[in-house]
């Protein structure tokens, strides 16, 4: 796969921008945020939505960003005096049973949507 372009960058940049602002970013939207000819910016939707997947075509001429996140190792252990030790990447968590439920709590909703 060759090098991407530096107005690929600028492209994403702008579609950020405009999903963040509420607006649809079409390739008008796009040229005038930019400042980059149509054949530019058509180049580097393709590579964005083809190659990279970081942006998604809601309908003809509309884009937004694809959120991605970065991966960490997580684990938890219960140890033998009921604390849970829970690790995500550099970070370590020891919580009480009761912490450890509060918690749970919180992510179950998260851990029931689609991500």
């Amino acid at each position: 796969m060759s090098r991407p372009s530096p107005h690929t960058d600028v492209v994403y940049q702008a579609v950020r921008d405009l999903s963040s602002e509420q607006q649809i970013a079409r390739r008008e939207a796009l040229k005038k945020r930019t400042g980059l000819p149509f054949s530019i910016i058509d180049e580097a939707i393709k590579r964005l939505r083809e190659d990279e997947g970081n942006i998604y075509r809601l309908k003809s001429g509309a884009f937004i960003p694809v959120e991605r996140y970065k991966e960490e190792a997580i684990s938890a252990t219960m140890l033998v005096d009921g604390h849970i030790k829970i690790e995500v990447g550099d970070y370590l968590m020891q919580l009480t049973p009761r912490g450890c439920a509060k918690l749970m709590g919180l992510l179950v909703g998260v851990a029931m949507s689609p991500y």
